[in-house]
């Protein structure tokens, strides 16, 4: 143990005692000059109970590193692109980072579900695995996906693992996985938004969000592309801005494509870039919807859709899926959505 300091008078409340030394090590501080102020951890490790300063403990040499990775995969499961020529190839022939990601989590589970039967270090050796076995390991890997997860989610995965197996010309029976297949029947997330309804959210929810719900609605522009525009990608044209949406993007130049914004989104834009320019010196390469703790990067798009998904619950009508409670409209896809409907 450390030696604390200073004489408290405590009454103990209905503990236990190892709970009472617990609770107690709250109100602990450490005596030693270098560690002065520093709190307590009260706890047990193979040689015994500890009651030790935080600075201490600190202070101690590294016994062992604990890495986390996610259950029943090998440490290298995670890095097939750095173990694995050929599905690196695979995955470098995929437009966008995100699309890489999402390849390249299904074909981790997939292979992490072959080698539970059939053990195989790496996405590309399922090319060794006898056909008629592979074959079966497909169609049981299709057959669970259905039970687990709704029909959508079923036939992206299958499409993905499909894409790798042809790209590594690895034969399957494709008749016999589309008859596995589940119908795609999604009465759900189909709706586009109402007027009132972004009218709603706009209202009730921050200035950035806001902006960024009506550059959607007014644009089409996806998540990712409105969290990642900057001053350089608006072209003033009359009383509006042209959008360049993934301009200059390095990942797929050939996704780079213009479209507008209403003109009551660009007032609504100047008066926030106004109100930045107070405090900040913009440019051209200066994000429109910065990270609140790093100018230099960009909104999270993710955060983005949780904060309407919160503000627009009470607004929509609820539909119960196998995994959990969807709505009818989903949250910013609605918006491109409302412009598809507005635009025809």
């Amino acid at each position: 143990y450390d030696d604390t300091t200073g004489i408290r008078n405590i009454v103990v409340p209905n503990l236990k005692p190892l709970q009472a030394i617990n609770w107690l090590s709250t109100f602990t501080q450490a005596d030693q000059d270098k560690n002065a102020g520093a709190f307590y951890l009260f706890y047990e490790d193979k040689a015994g109970f500890n009651f030790k300063s935080v600075l201490n403990l600190y202070k101690q040499p590294i016994f062992r590193k604990y890495q986390y990775e996610e259950k029943n995969l090998k440490s290298n499961k995670m890095k097939y692109d750095q173990i694995d020529p050929e599905y690196n190839i695979f995955l470098q022939t995929l437009r966008s980072k995100m699309t890489r990601k999402f390849y390249n989590a299904i074909m981790i589970k997939f292979t992490s579900f072959v080698n539970n039967i059939e053990k195989i270090e790496k996405p590309s050796d399922l090319k060794l695995i006898d056909s008629v076995k592979f074959q079966k390991y497909l169609e049981l890997y299709t057959l669970q996906r259905k039970e687990a997860v709704e029909a959508s989610a079923v036939l992206t995965e299958i499409r993905i693992i499909r894409s790798f197996l042809e790209f590594m010309e690895i034969p399957y029976n494709k008749k016999r996985i589309t008859k596995l297949l589940p119908p795609l029947n999604k009465p759900h997330g189909a709706k586009p938004y109402t007027s009132e309804q972004i009218e709603y959210l706009v209202s009730k929810t921050t200035e950035v969000i806001g902006l960024m719900v009506m550059i959607c609605a007014s644009s089409g522009l996806r998540r990712g592309a409105v969290v990642s525009l900057r001053y350089g990608d608006l072209i003033p044209i009359d009383n509006t801005y042209g959008i360049i949406a993934y301009h200059n993007n390095p990942e797929d130049p050939t996704a780079e494509y213009i479209t507008f914004m209403t003109n009551e989104t660009k007032v609504l834009l100047d008066i926030y870039t106004e109100k930045r320019k107070t405090t900040e010196v913009l440019t051209n390469n200066s994000y429109i919807f910065p990270d609140k703790n790093d100018k230099t990067k960009h909104y999270a798009d993710e955060y983005f859709t949780q904060r309407i998904r919160h503000q627009m619950k009470s607004k929509l009508d609820p539909v119960q899926s196998k995994a959990s409670v969807r709505y009818d409209i989903m949250a910013t896809h609605g918006l491109r959505k409302f412009f598809d409907t507005a635009m025809h």
